[in-house]
């Protein structure tokens, strides 16, 4: 046999084992070994496809084998499951190798579930062999629809509640359309291309690549559950078993059976039980409400209208608040348009009431989607909806479509029922049955991002009982602490986050010492004075201040203590932990602010103004923690002693203490100062709560220092430098759209003029406000001071930041209201039709008042302005004034020093870089290279003269941007003359000098030169004999070859009938 038959006969061979090969390999297998996938089409642009497969696009995961179990329903739903979170991109982390649901563990749930978490439900448990349990895709939506699944692993019996793998949102049926095949390959072909795949259940008597069950007479056929991934329109109808088809084409199927993992089914099959899904990312919703537990339906019902009835329970969860953002329903029918209508606030239904839904609640929104296909749908709400703890609310679904026959689909009750039906315009009980709505709701902080972070710790002294959990007005000390500081309608962090415009928001964060507060080391008396009652306490003064000391290292030893024993930062109540870092929001390395609160006093102690054991702000550096590596410690801090004698409550009943104090002492923590003098006088008083502030909850600090917090900018609080009319809004009004404050130089006082409007009888500023919704223990609602409103005017000593008033005498005030008879400042403000004068000529008066702004008139404030300097982002500041003014400067820079961006080398310049503060631009400015007036080529160093002196070498390499250090033989540069050659950035590199035709490095070619060259040209020399430079110099001809034509050029050179170029 000769070679090319040979070759033959083996290719005959191969092809004849090949096709002996199952058809389904030929088919199928291919596809599903490509690991690497295209880009999807457009869903549009799949559906129109003669031929799909979506293993073609890695969207479809490994098959997996039920074995002996009867479970296809579940293989199937789970297929078609993983395949749309993977078509969809619901989960960006997965593909189709990772991603593997559980269908034995959704089978497992059908026969035994616990209570849903909120216990709506009753649950169920039955002693079957669920293995063995036929069922359909139906049962996995509704399943799925419950929360009972999906989950991932391989323990059936995990619980799905506390590990989720995805949140079910919508399972769509297409139904089966005998009257019209196209139009059902069509909707077939719609679903698989949206969704990814399509679970589907049909007869099935044999296993065979390419089957039409339609033909089957055998009566051994039974229900099998697959899954559908993909279409081919051209296989011949002839190819399907047994006995061909009506049409050609039929439907990729992936099997639940490594024996025929897949094969095509015939468009002439027209499946039940079909079924697509969608789901979400498990964050997306935290709780489902739902009362329908049973799987099996009532179907003789044809609501159009039902709603469910539910309690909220979870707001409050990990201190969030509970929003409801969508609702599940099922219905049944096509082209379906779902209304969702949410009551909030009802009445109390556990009477089961008729009309329950609407009873004494209010209607809080209104959704309408359209879906194409029936099923388990889920309405995105437009607006999430807040649910108040243990408020009853309702969800009312209507559902229609033109057909006339769609309707929401009911089950059997389970549990708890608050479910209705509609009759006309009244509601009734469903009695035993319940509609199929589901409610998914989410727990979201709403509250802005803190970024400041108050660390507060409760402290008692030796011998003192413990007392956070002591109850005082129904709530214990750490509740109503945490109310104080957090979470009341008048907390110290509200206070903040409105005075500030939503600018400072203050995180009050815990630190307990096993569950309870720190111990000192010293008794209380030992902190206060001297008495026949408290022996143990300090005599003089300096006494006094030693124990101070003690004090700060005590409280900060037993914190120090607390963290080593594993105390954790957390929430009040201890159910949310933080971080370490978390306590440092600014990065400066030190916890931002920490308050002491100590036990309450119940022993007969004096504590004075001047006591360690007095509220005051000061700083102690003592603490030190671990935060990811970075050590923090602490600086500013506040210590205060609580009395719960007199307590309060805002409109939600919050438990509070007076915040006065502890606001008055955070804003220390925050830079601002106290505006009385020693002497406990002040100029400012109630226009203030650094001067005197309103008891039990402060006042609003004043526009001044607003500005000096960075809170008001010149938008806010602009200048004023012409005569005129002004309006502005009172403080409380939002400062980031409205200017709530002016300012103006008064001219030879060196003085400020700061203007504000405040309103102490309205309800614009709940601060400010004397009519506050705060109310005694009793229920009484608190009487507020009588404090005029109006245009408050203060007058401050210019070019400071800060207002300060404790050092000031009544003849010098940094800081002062003007105006007014009352030492009080309470009837300081212009009201309508009042006037005042500034210094020798500025005169404002006040033209109108409302609930929300005021207006005036001022005369004496018009200048030409002048003085200051513009830059390339600010115009010049008048110094008359203060008012910006003109135009903006672009050549006026504020220029950083300049820096090294890229060093200067031998062969390449650099560059020095500087960058204008101000505006970002940057200049540039080139730094020449090294080397010049010659070559750099690799490390070599050519193109100079012969006979160069050494000291001549500065005509070649710059010492500018560089030093340089010659080791060379003689006073002359030669071929192997090495400069090392060290950069601005500590680097260095070192060349050698080479004169073409010196080939031995004495400085000149000449006849010694020709005999080392012969040398080389004949072999005689190496490369590694002559070294790298003398060889580089041999090539006096520069065309890379050291050969007779260089021995040519270098003898005529001898003779001077040529030049060998250096250049």
């Amino acid at each position: 046999m000769d070679y090319g038959r040979r070759i033959l006969s083996i290719f005959l061979v191969f092809v004849t084992v090949i096709l002996c090969l199952s058809n389904s390999f030929l088919a199928f297998a291919s596809a599903e070994e490509n690991t690497l996938h295209s880009a999807l089409p457009a869903d549009e642009e799949i559906a129109a496809m003669p031929e799909y497969d979506g293993r073609d696009y890695g969207i479809i995961t490994p098959v997996k084998d039920q074995g002996g179990s009867n479970l296809c329903w579940a293989y199937s739903s789970v297929a078609a499951s993983e395949a749309s979170i993977l078509k969809l991109g619901t989960d960006p982390d997965t593909d189709k190798d990772k991603l593997s649901l559980n269908p034995v563990a959704a089978a497992y749930r059908i026969y035994n579930r616990g209570s849903d978490p909120l216990g709506n439900t009753g649950g169920i448990s039955q002693s079957v062999d669920y293995t063995q349990a036929t069922g359909n895709p139906l049962k996995i939506a509704k399943l799925f629809s419950m929360w009972w699944g999906p989950v991932s692993g391989s323990n059936v019996n995990i619980d799905p509640y506390q590990n989720p793998t995805y949140r079910f949102e919508n399972a769509f049926y297409i139904p089966e359309n005998k009257s019209d095949t196209a139009a059902y390959i069509k909707a077939i072909k719609s679903a698989v291309a949206k969704y990814g795949a399509v679970t589907f259940q049909y007869n099935n008597a044999r296993e065979t690549s390419y089957y039409n069950p339609k033909n089957e007479s055998s009566s051994s056929s039974f229900p099998h559950a697959c899954t559908i991934v993909g279409w081919n329109d051209n296989i011949p109808a002839s190819r399907f078993y047994p006995g061909g088809a009506s049409q050609n084409g039929g439907w990729l199927i992936k099997n639940s059976y490594n024996s025929l993992q897949y094969f095509y089914l015939s468009y002439d099959n027209t499946s039940s039980s079909a079924y697509a899904f969608t789901y979400a990312p498990k964050e997306k919703y935290d709780y489902n409400y739902y009362y329908d537990g049973s799987i099996d339906d009532f179907a003789l019902r044809k609501d159009k209208v039902a709603a469910n009835v539910f309690k909220a329970q979870m707001g409050g969860t990990d201190g969030k608040d509970e929003y409801l953002k969508a609702v599940n329903v099922g219905v049944s029918g096509e082209n379906i348009t779902v209304e969702v209508q949410v009551y909030k606030n009802l009445s109390d239904p556990s009477a089961a009431q008729n009309n329950a839904p609407v009873a004494g609640g209010t209607l809080a929104g209104t959704t309408s989607v359209g879906f194409e296909h029936g099923g388990y749908v889920t309405v995105e709400l437009e607006n999430k909806i807040k649910l108040e703890k243990d408020e009853w609310y309702s969800v009312i679904v209507k559902v229609s479509n033109d057909k006339g026959d769609a309707k929401i689909i009911t089950g059997y009750k389970d549990g708890e029922n608050y479910s209705y039906c509609q009759s006309g315009d009244n509601w009734y009980h469903f009695g035993n049955f319940v509609a199929r709505i589901k409610a998914y709701t989410k727990l979201e902080d709403t509250k802005p991002k803190s970024n400041f972070t108050n660390l507060l710790v409760f402290a008692r002294f030796d011998g003192e009982d413990e007392f956070i959990n002591t109850v005082y007005d129904g709530a214990n000390v750490r509740k109503i602490t945490d109310n104080t500081f957090n979470s009341s309608d008048f907390s110290v962090s509200d206070y903040y986050r409105s005075a500030s415009g939503g600018k400072m928001n203050i995180q009050s964060v815990y630190l307990f010492d096993g569950g309870g507060s720190l111990k000192l080391s010293h008794e209380r008396g030992y902190y206060a004075e001297y008495s026949e009652q408290n022996p143990i306490g300090y005599k003089d003064s300096s006494e006094r201040g030693k124990r101070m000391y003690e004090l700060k290292l005590d409280w900060s030893n037993a914190v120090n203590d607390a963290v080593a024993r594993g105390g954790e930062i957390t929430s009040c109540d201890g159910t949310v932990k933080y971080d370490y870092s978390d306590l440092d929001k600014n990065g400066d390395g030190k916890i931002d602010s920490i308050t002491v609160i100590y036990k309450n006093t119940v022993q007969n102690i004096s504590v004075s103004w001047a006591s360690p054991l007095w509220n005051y702000k000061d700083y102690a550096d003592y603490v030190s923690v671990n935060a990811d590596g970075k050590t923090l410690t602490s600086g500013n801090y506040i210590q205060l002693t609580n009395s719960y004698d007199y307590l309060y409550k805002d409109s939600a009943g919050n438990v509070i203490l007076p915040t006065s104090v502890a606001t008055h002492e955070t804003g220390h923590i925050l830079g601002l100062k106290d505006l009385y003098n020693t002497s406990g006088t002040s100029p400012v008083y109630f226009m203030s709560a650094m001067a005197k502030h309103t008891s039990p909850v402060p006042q609003y600090i004043s526009v001044k220092e607003r500005e000096a917090l960075g809170w008001l900018d010149e938008n806010s609080l602009p200048v004023i430098s012409q005569d005129g009319e002004y309006t502005l809004y009172a403080a409380g009004i939002d400062p980031q759209n409205n200017i709530v404050g002016y300012k103006l130089n008064v001219p030879g006082l060196n003085k400020t003029l700061y203007l504000e409007y405040r309103n102490f009888g309205g309800n614009v500023n709940k601060y400010d406000s004397q009519n506050k919704e705060l109310f005694k223990s009793d229920g009484t609602k608190m009487k507020g001071l009588s404090i005029k409103s109006g245009l408050v005017c203060y007058l401050m000593n210019s070019n400071m930041k800060f207002p300060d008033n404790m050092n000031c005498t009544t003849a010098n005030w940094n800081y002062q209201v003007l105006g007014g008879t009352y030492s009080t400042k309470s009837d300081a403000a212009l009201g309508l039709d009042e006037q005042i004068s500034v210094g020798s000529n500025i005169e404002i008066y006040v033209t109108g008042i409302s609930e929300n702004s005021l207006s005036f008139s001022i005369s004496g404030a018009s200048h030409e302005h002048t003085g200051g300097e513009a830059t390339c982002t600010e115009r010049a500041v008048c110094s008359v004034c203060g008012e910006r003014y003109g135009e903006l400067d672009p050549n006026n820079h504020k220029w950083s020093e300049w820096r090294l961006k890229t060093v200067p080398t031998a062969a390449k310049d650099g560059e020095n870089e500087r960058v204008c503060s101000l505006c970002g631009v940057k200049e540039t400015v080139r730094l020449p290279k090294v080397v010049n007036n010659c070559t750099v080529s690799g490390k070599f160093i050519y193109g100079i003269t012969p006979k160069l002196e050494i000291n001549s070498v500065k005509n070649y390499i710059s010492d500018e941007n560089a030093s340089y250090k010659l080791t060379a033989n003689g006073n002359y540069i030669t071929t192997g003359t090495k400069a090392e050659l060290s950069y601005l950035d500590s680097t260095s590199e070192t060349f050698e000098f080479v004169l073409f035709g010196d080939v031995n490095g004495d400085g000149v070619y000449d006849g010694e030169d020709s005999i080392i060259l012969s040398a080389i040209i004949n072999g005689m020399l190496t490369k590694e004999q002559a070294g790298d430079a003398a060889w580089f110099a041999a090539d006096c001809n520069r065309d890379g070859k050291v050969d007779a034509s260089d021995a040519e050029l270098l003898q005529k050179a001898g003779l001077l009938t040529a030049n060998v170029n250096q250049k």
